[in-house]
């Protein structure tokens, strides 16, 4: 069994941070800017990141959850699903980057899922001991235990209760930057006053009320409501490797909950290494020449199975 405290990491958005941050730009005059991303310093940078977290969790192991990017469930439920995104939003180097840290990291991923699916159903099918999911993203609010958000520096615990609130507020307002737009005329303001406080046994009907106010339907409800919710363990069939598409008043008890076998390579135990010491180097700068910059080398992690955390 893990060790208290495992971290189920959003590789989504650790691979697209630090790819970002380990870019370089060259101006080379009149006819070329090129620009190159330093897989040295991303493998670099991912393990100080993960070993900062572990330090500031008291965490010794970790999963790196992905996404898909060959199918998404969404995206057969409705096409128009993160349309806008498409093969336009990741920096160079990211595809490269999404195959190394599977062959050197711990990680976890289930067919036509996305990361935040990954991370809700490691999260509560009881595989982990008090399991930290470590995410920017504000839609893991929706599952119950503990939320790590790095950008603030925040551990929020989150109940049964408070997840299911989020789902239900996250139906009415949408996410434009996923491409769904919830309840027309429903924005943070109006979803919090509607819902916060309420008896989650009349939720529901407040949010089909309000849709049905703007001249939608209890369906049109519930399709948003399936592109809202981040899966849980009770919304994932292991035996056809499907997610189970939610309804209203449905108790997780008439639902299937075959918890999933743990991946052999979902865990990771790991000895923290001595701070990283700093060599110079020489890189191409903005003007095409060479200076000399500072940048970071380690000594490498050593995982418990003998590879080497870079």
């Amino acid at each position: 069994m893990a060790s208290p405290n495992h971290m189920l990491i959003d590789g989504d958005i650790l691979l697209y941070q630090t790819t970002q941050s380990c870019l370089n730009e060259a101006d080379w005059g009149d006819t070329y800017i090129t620009c190159w991303l330093d897989l040295g310093e991303l493998k670099y940078l991912v393990s100080v990141i993960i070993n900062r977290w572990m330090e500031t969790l008291d965490a010794e192991s970790y999963t790196i959850c992905l996404s898909d990017y060959e199918r998404n469930f969404r995206k057969e439920l409705d096409p128009s699903y993160k349309e806008q995104r498409d093969g336009s939003s990741k920096p160079i180097g990211y595809d490269r980057a999404h195959v190394w840290i599977q062959g050197e990291h711990p990680c976890k991923k289930l067919a036509g899922l996305e990361a935040d699916d990954v991370m809700g159903i490691l999260a509560t099918n009881g595989d982990f001991v008090e399991p930290i999911i470590i995410s920017d993203d504000k839609d893991m609010r929706q599952i119950p235990g503990r939320l790590y958000i790095p950008r603030r520096r925040e551990l929020l615990p989150i109940s049964r209760e408070d997840g299911i609130r989020y789902h239900f507020h996250q139906t009415l307002t949408g996410d434009r930057v996923d491409n769904y737009f919830g309840c027309p005329g429903i924005g943070e303001v109006r979803a919090a006053k509607a819902l916060d406080g309420a008896d989650l046994g009349d939720a529901w009907g407040t949010v089909v009320h309000l849709y049905e106010k703007a001249k939608l339907t209890e369906a049109d409800a519930i399709h948003q409501a399936r592109l809202a919710k981040i899966l849980q363990a009770e919304d994932f069939n292991v035996e056809t490797g499907e997610p189970i598409l939610w309804q209203p008043n449905v108790s997780s008890a008439a639902r299937r909950t075959t918890t999933a076998p743990a991946s052999d390579r979902t865990v990771a135990v790991v000895k923290r290494s001595d701070s990283p010491t700093k060599t110079t180097t020489s890189r191409k700068s903005r003007t095409g020449t060479k200076q000399s910059t500072t940048s970071s080398s380690s000594t490498p992690t050593m995982l418990s199975t003998g590879k080497l955390l870079r």
